[in-house]
């Protein structure tokens, strides 16, 4: 692997990674309205997350993960799991954000650095793909919020979209603690379900898994819980699990080995 494949590699592992983070944390619509008019909040951090090789594995793997997050008074944000984008509040309820971030993908072979796994073998690649990602949110209460989004891609567009709805709570709040719990249900384009979970007739022939076709719509949904503890009002510690179950449409797919995955991170992380 020559050096800027090896960098390229390490964005789409972090990238990965981040996604777990993101799934599991408390939105980022959230932070960026307690930091509204305040100084710009750099999060710092690196931790560990244990994770299927790919959505649908029945094998999981432990990768490194870095931790990175600007929230600045006049909504720009650096996420590693939404990207690099501008958030914006409607009044005290509405909050919407436009991101560019990046899709890793998928190989058909074990991989430290990208998802991926030997039982894939022959059916070729998912190549990765740099994301619009939208995003509309509603707070309902200080402490529950109603989200949607969708992510575009704007290169390796045969990926196809992926859509989300969620709602995050907060359920507890002390002075150095806090527990969060959300859920959400996945959806995705007749491209990206078939990127994803379908077996094309080539791909049947190379890898010997059943032609399948799993059209668009529902593919799973995802519950989540997160507890942050800060130690001083610089260094934090973030602790998050999640599931997934795959609904009809991906679980029924030859590829999917488990109709649940599960993954969880923690974090140490420095805010300055």
């Amino acid at each position: 692997m020559t050096s800027s494949h090896r960098r390229i590699a390490i964005a789409a592992n972090a990238a990965a990674a981040a996604a777990l983070a993101a799934a599991v944390a408390i939105p980022a619509s959230a932070q960026q309205t307690a930091a509204a008019g305040s100084e710009t909040k750099i999060t710092l951090g690196l931790g560990a997350a244990y994770m299927p090789r790919y959505a649908g594995s029945d094998e999981y793997k432990a990768i490194a993960l870095p931790v990175i997050n600007v929230v600045t008074p006049w909504g720009g944000f650096i996420d590693a799991g939404e990207g690099i984008g501008y958030r914006h509040g409607f009044g005290d309820k509405f909050i919407a954000s436009a991101a560019l971030g990046y899709d890793a993908g998928r190989k058909d072979s074990n991989q430290s650095l990208k998802p991926g796994s030997d039982k894939l073998r022959g059916m070729g690649e998912v190549k990765g793909a740099t994301l619009l990602n939208l995003s509309l949110g509603y707070r309902l209460t200080q402490n529950l919020t109603l989200s949607a989004g969708a992510s575009q891609p704007l290169s390796n567009r045969d990926r196809g979209r992926n859509y989300y709805a969620k709602v995050d709570a907060t359920v507890m709040t002390m002075p150095r603690d806090k527990l969060a719990v959300a859920g959400s249900a996945l959806f995705g384009s007749n491209d990206y379900n078939q990127s994803y979970f379908g077996v094309t007739a080539n791909q049947s022939a190379t890898s010997g898994y059943k032609k399948y076709t799993p059209g668009s719509g529902l593919y799973a949904v995802k519950a989540a819980i997160t507890w942050t503890h800060r130690f001083d009002d610089n260094w934090s510690l973030l602790a998050a699990t999640e599931a997934t179950r795959y609904m009809t449409k991906a679980g029924d797919s030859p590829i999917v080995k488990a109709r649940t995955n599960y993954g969880t991170m923690a974090a140490v992380n420095y805010t300055f």
